[in-house]
């Protein structure tokens, strides 16, 4: 299904994420929505990390899941191939990692000759997708409010001269001049926008990973559609000077396979409407923070809930991280 032989009008699209599971799963969702219109998916991610996605897989026969061996890099644990395995501190060696990864991934593209290839946060593939005449999207998995409060355009900053104090204020002509950082969030963009995120000599950060991406892609996608988000595609394409494509809500299908066992049963011993899933949409440290406040704020300490959190660096454990007075048989 290549570009000499597509000639039934659908499209093969090869698909790179960064390896994180909120950007993979993101992404297999969009695939599998290009999927159901006919089109081709050739799916880049790591080889063990391939098993965790097959029952997301809803179209087999379209949707190719093609393992890619994550180089060993200094200080990265064996066998770690996403963020999940590494600590907040050290995600930059998962970088690392994907920094040594274009060779296959320019190997790929010369046998597959996609049309497109969706990518995030690897800012070196639409190089390598122009060497193969195959257009690059980059396929944002955060919401154009967001995408468009990070522009460096607007605040005629460079994006790594960012500072907690800028952050904490919109930029120029934003949509929405209510939204405001809270201090701790812009604390955390301000050193994420100097801080190098990979481990080659010459890393980028992660923001000026972005931001190199947006320059060189040919086009840029985002989960959200023009009723929920219409302002801030007007205003990032006409700071970017990019074509925004809006893929819309993106919603998912269950996944193939059952509940856990251990799961099904502990949930089985509650009442109806009694369970509260935390679902804060990141495998940072900081959701602990968003769960803690969720939690007292909302008084709902004697509830049975399921949360996904990641242990922050200045926690010893998950137990002294949760508020205090929480039943240990109502968590999982």
């Amino acid at each position: 299904m290549s570009k000499e032989n597509n000639g039934n009008g659908n499209l093969h699209i090869a698909m790179c994420p960064w390896f994180a599971f909120g950007h993979i799963t993101s992404f297999l969702h969009l695939a599998n929505k290009l999927a159901e219109k006919g089109n081709k998916i050739s799916f880049f991610l790591p080889t063990k990390t391939k098993l965790k996605f097959v029952s997301h897989n809803h179209h087999p026969h379209l949707i190719d899941l093609i393992p890619i061996t994550v180089p060993a890099v200094d200080g990265l644990p064996i066998g770690a191939e996403t963020t999940a395995d590494v600590s907040d501190s050290n995600r930059h060696l998962i970088m690392s990692a994907v920094e040594r990864i274009p060779e296959t991934i320019d190997t790929h593209l010369s046998n597959l000759k996609p049309d497109f290839v969706f990518f995030d946060f690897a800012e070196w593939v639409p190089k390598i997708a122009r060497k193969h005449q195959t257009k690059s999207v980059f396929y944002s998995t955060v919401y154009l409010s967001t995408v468009a409060y990070l522009l460096p355009q607007p605040r005629n900053l460079p994006i790594n001269c960012f500072t907690e104090e800028e952050l904490k204020q919109p930029p120029p002509g934003y949509p929405m001049p209510s939204i405001r950082l809270q201090a701790h969030e812009a604390r955390s963009l301000a050193n994420s926008s100097k801080t190098v995120f990979g481990g080659e000599e010459k890393s980028l950060t992660l923001l000026e990973r972005v931001e190199v991406a947006f320059k060189e892609c040919d086009a840029i996608g985002v989960k959200t559609c023009r009723e929920m988000e219409g302002t801030y595609c007007d205003y990032v394409e006409k700071h970017l000077k990019k074509l925004v494509l809006l893929a819309g809500p993106v919603v998912p299908q269950l996944p193939d396979d059952q509940l856990d066992e251990y799961f099904k049963t502990w949930l089985q011993g509650f009442g109806k409407d009694t369970v509260l899933y935390c679902a804060l949409g990141s495998e940072s440290s900081l959701a602990i923070h968003q769960f803690q406040e969720l939690v007292l704020g909302l008084e709902l300490k004697d509830m049975p809930f399921l949360a996904a959190l990641k242990l922050p660096d200045d926690y010893p454990t998950l137990e002294s991280a949760l508020p205090d007075g929480i039943d240990e048989n109502k968590r999982k």
